[in-house]
């Protein structure tokens, strides 16, 4: 990794600006609505005031103060007529809002508004957030930027099947966190038994090893975990600390008084010279599929989580676990008790949104929204997930490729590593054709693969990589764009 590090983080003029929006609603038919609700209360011998109007992407959300003695019921057994009066689709009736005298009226919009990573990241509420694991959920459905940290979260489990918008959610906690941390502050550890999904980010400094994809290299990987979650326990113990913070800022203040603490553990065996303690980077491990983990390896792979998700946290090592197939053998009540931090996107039924939430309703969630569970909310919390493009991924990692490449450790030794992997090098047997068809056209992108042969994000994404290795395509540039160094014939 390059000397030059560390202390500048990527700016938000890498992420794309939201459009403006003609469609949006102006304050005066705000101001419209607000008083055709009054009226049609009042039609009815209700009397209740609109308070406040917040926008969000699906729904405009009105704070009603009802006058004393009037019922949640009575409003909301008038739901039909206020969705008349608006001439709205449909409205939802919020009987408490926490913290508040209101009863929310929830009216949907005739059309979505798409909610920009920008917006979530380039904000008041993420700013403000002393934290190299900062995340951004997404908005809430008045709008608002809903913002948590890993540190909180401790582990985070995320559920929903295919196209349910899973996988751009796990982009964007991701470039979160690349927004917050450099990677003196933050490693990852990726493993994506697809092959593709997070390969993305194989050449990000902030990786600590190479993305695995596979079982085995899976289970290494988690049982170095665990022995360095348990170096990391005697370290903390031997400072008298609770906490990977505190045992970093105990550390910290030691070398800036200039009186480093020698390693506990040092002894002659680990050379001539006695080592210093130096701060800890948190660890992030993020496991896409790890349903293809639990059936291949069953117990073995089980075991391993659980004994992480129970004492990890504490030294500074979180699990983020994401999974397309849900059910009581890969979502076990073992793993849900210890994971109590839980997101549902789009499921297929009921019984697979209780089996992540705990109650109906993820099976109704449209793309990209998603049911938050953390142990400090009365009931889940429905949000509106970002959207990731993919030029403003490259555009992130390449900043970051700029202070070096990754610095790995070797959890698999060397030969190991590439005998596992090898499926990884073989070539698309689509290669060739993709090859003709982006040498004639000039132009290159994974959305135009998938058009021409019909086929999935994944597999087009994979064959650009594949392209890129051979030396047919450039890297992507700042805007997520490659030209094609290969000639037509």
């Amino acid at each position: 990794m390059s000397n030059t590090m560390i202390n500048s983080l990527p700016a938000f003029d890498l992420l794309i600006s939201p459009p403006i929006n003609a469609a949006q609603a102006g304050s005066l038919e705000l101001a419209k609505m607000a008083e055709s609700i009054e009226s049609c209360l009042a039609a009815y011998g209700i009397a209740a005031n609109v308070e406040h109007i917040s926008l969000g992407p699906m729904y405009i959300h009105f704070d009603l103060l009802p006058a004393s003695g009037i019922k949640v019921s009575q409003i909301a057994n008038l739901s039909h007529d206020i969705t008349r009066s608006l001439s709205a689709s449909s409205i939802q009736v919020v009987p408490i809002i926490p913290g508040t005298p209101y009863i929310g009226l929830d009216v949907l919009k005739n059309s979505r508004d798409t909610v920009y990573l920008r917006t979530v990241l380039d904000c008041a509420q993420f700013r403000e957030v002393d934290s190299h694991l900062a995340i951004a959920l997404g908005k809430d459905i008045s709008g608002k930027p809903i913002i948590t940290t890993l540190t909180n979260m401790q582990h985070l489990l995320i559920g929903g099947i295919t196209g349910s918008g899973k996988s751009t959610f796990i982009h964007s906690m991701i470039l979160s966190i690349l927004y917050k941390a450099t990677p003196v502050d933050v490693r990852f550890i990726m493993i994506d038994t697809n092959m593709l999904e997070l390969s993305v980010y194989k050449k990000l400094p902030h990786l600590l090893t190479r993305i695995i994809h596979n079982t085995e290299g899976t289970v290494h990987t988690l049982h170095w975990c665990i022995s360095e979650m348990e170096r990391r326990y005697k370290l903390l113990s031997a400072l008298g600390v609770r906490s990977l913070v505190e045992y970093n800022r105990r550390v910290q203040q030691a070398v800036d008084l200039r009186h480093p603490i020698p390693n506990p553990f040092w002894g002659p065996a680990d050379g001539e010279n006695m080592t210093m303690l130096m701060q800890l980077p948190n660890i992030v491990v993020v496991i896409d599929e790890f349903s293809d983990l639990i059936l291949k390896a069953g117990k073995e792979v089980e075991t391993l989580l659980i004994s992480l998700v129970q004492q990890a946290h504490i030294t500074g090592i979180h699990l983020i676990l994401a999974t397309r197939y849900i059910s009581v053998d890969i979502i076990t009540n073992l793993i849900k008790s210890n994971i109590p931090t839980r997101i549902a996107f789009s499921v297929f039924d009921k019984t697979d949104s209780r089996i992540i939430s705990g109650q109906n309703g993820a099976e109704l969630l449209p793309i990209g929204d998603m049911l938050y569970m953390a142990p400090n909310l009365v009931e889940p919390l429905r949000l509106h997930g970002a959207l990731v493009h993919e030029q403003e991924m490259y555009a992130v990692i390449q900043y970051w490729q700029a202070y070096g490449q990754p610095q790995y450790i070797e959890i698999i030794p060397e030969n190991d590593y590439e005998t596992l992997t090898f499926e990884y090098e073989e070539l698309d047997p689509l290669f060739d054709q993709a090859v003709i068809f982006v040498v004639e056209k000039q132009r290159v992108s994974i959305s135009g693969v998938q058009r021409q042969f019909r086929i999935g994000y994944n597999r087009a994404a994979r064959i650009i990589e594949q392209m890129e290795t051979s030396g047919i395509i450039s890297m992507p540039d700042n805007n997520g764009n490659r030209r094609v160094l290969a000639r037509p014939s």
